[in-house]
């Protein structure tokens, strides 16, 4: 058995074992083949050789937006006109979905608190 890498110049597409007559065969067109073990999300091939990469952090703001859209999301049914919602709830709910549409606005905004975070102001 032999430790192969797959890449495609830059980056570490795939690693595995195979027996040494498949090894080969494991590039696809584009792709190159070299002996060795590898991870893809800390490795990559700089000059023909295997290197350790760091990935860059997280877009923390992106990451607050997702969540900010799921909640958005999770709320939509409250907007419907035939929501089993009172008056009131209704309200409630537009007040607390416009709370997170300004998140982006928010002073501490993208290293929200929890306490940043709007709640909805039940009635």
């Amino acid at each position: 058995m032999k430790s192969f890498i797959v890449h495609d110049g830059e980056w570490v597409l795939r690693s595995g074992r195979c027996k040494d007559s498949d090894f080969e065969i494991q590039a696809g067109p584009g792709e190159y083949v070299i002996e060795g073990e590898a991870d893809p999300r800390c490795h990559k091939i700089e000059n023909g050789e295997l290197v350790p990469y760091t990935p860059p952090p997280p877009d923390k703001a992106a990451e607050v937006r997702r969540e900010r859209d799921a909640l958005l999301k999770a709320t939509d049914w409250t907007q419907l006109p035939d929501a089993p919602l009172s008056d009131a709830q209704k309200t409630a709910y537009g007040v607390y979905r416009q709370a997170l549409r300004d998140l982006p606005d928010h002073v501490n905004f993208p290293n929200l608190e929890a306490s940043d975070w709007p709640q909805v102001e039940e009635q």
